[in-house]
């Protein structure tokens, strides 16, 4: 059973609200990374974590697993499948990717900096693990936001065609 042509274009509309939320979360939580990286206030800095936290755990968490959900029933209740067209199968990989790097990694990173924060106050930027935590957020938030927007994009284009079958 496939969705009807209304119901595909709201659940598609959910999933296109779902991914410019991650998107512009991960967006700003660029930004004020790179803010935190002048800020030598203690109550700033600390302020600064748990905002990072909460971006995580409202603004990223649920829109990555919103977008993951809506775009399965998409796969599963549509032409489009889940392995007919590269570009789904790019989606499902990099989607894929990107939360679990983020479960394992960002979300670790941004953890431990406010950890060491909340114990260490204004020296936790002396700390090398909070260092290599800030400095490994400077370099993968980036690059997680680009291949967010590389979706957007092949979502939009829909390049690569369908899958060659046996």
């Amino acid at each position: 059973m496939t969705l009807s042509a209304t119901a595909k274009r709201y659940i598609l509309a959910i999933h296109i609200i779902f991914a410019s939320v991650w998107v512009g979360a991960i967006a700003v939580l660029f930004l004020l990374a790179l803010k935190g990286t002048w800020t030598t206030h203690p109550a700033q800095r600390e302020l600064l974590h748990a905002t990072f936290l909460h971006i995580e755990y409202i603004l990223i968490i649920p829109p990555a697993f919103g977008s993951l959900i809506t775009g399965g029933i998409l796969s599963w209740k549509t032409n489009w499948g889940f392995f007919v067209y590269r570009w789904v199968v790019a989606k499902w990989i990099a989607t894929i990717a990107l939360i679990l790097f983020g479960a394992f990694f960002l979300n670790t990173w941004l953890e431990g900096m406010y950890a060491i924060v909340l114990k260490q106050g204004g020296q936790a930027t002396l700390n090398k693990l909070y260092q290599r935590y800030a400095q490994n957020n400077l370099i993968f938030v980036p690059i997680q936001w680009v291949v967010l927007l590389f979706l957007v994009v092949i979502s939009s284009v829909k390049p690569w065609g369908k899958r060659k079958t046996a």
